[in-house]
Formats: structure tokens, C-alpha cells, sequence
């Protein structure tokens, strides 16, 4: 963030100079940082702080409902033969530093020979990083060849972090069709 503080002692212009991505986050902070006051004097400019989110483990918002795409073509024993290829080096540095999971829905077509081609994310959250990392996961993935082919497939790829602070075990999704990274 950088802003600058008035006569009075109030901040103005504040602004994000970098982002995470984290959109709420950034909003929150800037929000945070007008409401400050400090001793008045002399104006102030080019004030400079990061901050970032310290604490427990913020799972990621619940994955919306998906409504059948009339388009999509995707029968059960494609998505079962898909393999993604994540890997914990996918997970947003950036997010599990600070504990933060998330998700993505990435939309695929995946061909007879097993490659995926047309990746495209559909929706992500908390950050547009999280879909980005989706979409390389699921580019990454294969399936063995067969007769059938998918178009418009559609994956939930979520990041959540290894252990839980909680019972200390794995955690893991309890739907067949995620692609789950930690």
C-alpha cells in the first residue's frame, strides 16, 4: 500500500502498489488504511507498508452449484479415466504461505488418444491465482486412450493445505470428481 497523510493527520490517496490477487483483501486493507489517523503536522507523502494475512487456516469459500451445461458432453467414464497432474509446487506460493485454500472449475475437452485441450477457467475463488494454477493442472493431465471423447468437461480443482490444525489429518474432498492439491 502507499498513501500519504494530511495536515490533520488523516490518510489520503491510499493505493495498492501489489496485489496477491486477493481482491477482498486488497479492498479490506485500503479500506483499513483511510481510517487511519495519526498525529497531525506536517503533510506526509509516499507512505509505504505491505501487508499481508496472518493467522489460522482460511478455508476457501463452498464451491457454487453447477448447472448443467447444455453443451457438455462429458460421460461418466471420461472423467474417470482423466488424470490431472498437480502438484504441491501449484499450490499459489503466495496462499499457502499465508494459509489461505481455494478453488477453481476448469472446463476441458479431452480427446480418444487422452490428451485435454480447450482449458479454460470458469470460476475461481478467493483469487484469480487459484484458477490459473487449475487450468496448468488440469493442461498437465491425461487419460489413457478409449473410444469415448469429453467435450466441455468440467473439474473442480481445490487447494487446500496438507494437514488440518484441527485432528492433524489429511484432508481430502469426499467427491470423486475433484482434483484435490496440497
Amino acid at each position: 500500500m502507499r498513501w500519504g497523510v494530511d495536515a490533520e493527520g488523516r490518510a489520503v490517496d491510499v493505493e495498492t502498489l501489489g496485489s496477491s490477487g486477493d481482491t477482498v483483501f486488497d479492498a479490506e486493507t485500503r479500506r483499513a488504511v483511510s481510517e487511519t489517523v495519526v498525529q497531525g503536522g506536517a503533510p506526509l507523502r509516499g507512505c509505504v507498508a505491505n501487508f499481508y494475512r496472518i493467522g489460522e487456516r482460511l478455508p476457501a469459500p463452498d464451491l457454487p452449484e453447477r448447472e448443467d451445461d447444455p453443451l457438455q458432453n462429458c460421460p461418466a467414464e471420461v472423467r474417470t479415466r482423466f488424470q490431472a497432474r498437480g502438484a504441491p509446487e501449484s499450490f499459489p506460493a503466495a496462499f499457502r504461505e499465508r494459509g489461505i485454500e481455494g478453488w477453481a472449475l476448469v472446463r476441458f475437452d479431452l480427446a480418444t488418444w487422452g490428451q485435454v485441450g480447450n482449458v479454460e477457467v470458469i470460476d475461481t475463488q478467493p483469487a484469480a491465482a487459484f484458477g490459473d494454477s487449475g487450468r496448468r493442472t488440469v493442461q498437465a493431465g491425461r487419460a489413457e486412450p478409449s473410444n469415448s471423447h469429453g467435450v466441455r468437461c468440467v473439474v473442480p480443482v481445490r487447494y487446500v493445505l496438507p494437514t488440518n490444525p484441527v485432528d492433524g489429518e489429511p484432508i481430502r474432498s469426499d467427491r470423486a470428481d475433484d482434483i484435490v492439491t496440497d
